[in-house]
């Protein structure tokens, strides 16, 4: 049997709490499905108002080059290019054997460096 207290009247303070960790859990809720599920993106209609979001291109790739950055890491710079235009993908510490004409697909962020529009890879998926 259910105890009757359970259903007594809640204080003022104690549904502010309340109300306030729901809201935190939505807001935390709608955070993760931003991360979880990129929004599938063209790369010839990236723009500076993507800068930051977490997308998915896919496309060949048409060149690629090879650094070590100043912290003696390796560095990939490929252009990628998809039936609306190319894009530069770089890629950091990547284990995936790439090469030129191979179709990729990547899930990073947009970012701005030097003026342009480029794509931090964070996974690659090779077609």
């Amino acid at each position: 049997m259910i105890d009757p207290s359970f259903f007594a009247p809640v204080d003022a303070k104690t549904k502010k709490i309340t109300v306030t960790i729901s809201l935190i859990g939505i807001f935390v809720l709608l955070m993760l499905l931003d991360t979880m599920n990129p929004s599938h993106a063209n790369l010839g209609e990236l723009t500076q108002k993507d800068i930051n979001k977490k997308i998915k291109v896919e496309g060949k790739i048409i060149e690629m080059r090879r650094y070590v950055t100043q912290e003696k890491e390796p560095m990939q710079i490929v252009v990628l290019q998809d039936t609306t235009g190319t894009q530069q993908i770089i890629l950091f510490h990547e284990d995936t054997i790439l090469k030129k004409e191979d179709y990729i697909i990547v899930i990073g962020r947009v970012n701005l460096y030097k003026g342009k529009i480029q794509i931090i890879a964070e996974k690659i998926i090779k077609k």
